[in-house]
C-alpha cells in the first residue's frame, strides 16, 4: 500500500478529513495534491510548496494557516523521498521549507544578546523522573 507516512499522520487531521480522502482512496501523504486543501484564502503556493511572489505583501502577514502547514508537510515528504534517492546533500533538493522572508522578518526582532541553555549539562533542583 503505502511507502511512506499515511494520511493519519497529517498534522492536524479532522475526521472530516480523513473521511474525504478516504472516500477518494487516498490513503498515504504521497496520493495528496495541492488542490486536496483549502488555499483559498488567497495564499498562493507554488507546485513546489513554495510561495509565489506575486502577493507577497499579504502572504507574509500572519501565521500560517492549517492547510499550509499540512500541504508543506506534504511537500517535505516529497522533498525527502526525492532526496533520498540521490545525494542527501543535493541543495536541488531539500528536505525543508524554509520561508525565508519570514524567518528573516522574525529574527529581526530578535535582541541581543541572546542566552541559551544546555539542559544536558544542567543539574535541576527536582529530577526529570
Amino acid at each position: 500500500l503505502c511507502k511512506g507516512p499515511l494520511i493519519v499522520d497529517l498534522y492536524g487531521n479532522s475526521k472530516k478529513l480523513m473521511k474525504t480522502f478516504l472516500s477518494e482512496e487516498k490513503y498515504c501523504l504521497s496520493d495528496l495534491s495541492a488542490s486536496d486543501f483549502d488555499l483559498s484564502d488567497g495564499t498562493p503556493l507554488l507546485n513546489d510548496g513554495t510561495e509565489s511572489k506575486k502577493k507577497t505583501a499579504t502572504v507574509n502577514r500572519g501565521p500560517i494557516t492549517k492547510s499550509q502547514r499540512q500541504w508543506y508537510q506534504v511537500q517535505t515528504h516529497r522533498r525527502s523521498e526525492e532526496s533520498s534517492s540521490g545525494d542527501p546533500n543535493n541543495l536541488h533538493h531539500p528536505r525543508y521549507i524554509i520561508r525565508r522572508e519570514r524567518l528573516e522578518r522574525e529574527m529581526k526582532k530578535w535582541r541581543y544578546p541572546l542566552h541559551f541553555i544546555d539542559f544536558e549539562t544542567i543539574s535541576p533542583v527536582i529530577p526529570y523522573y
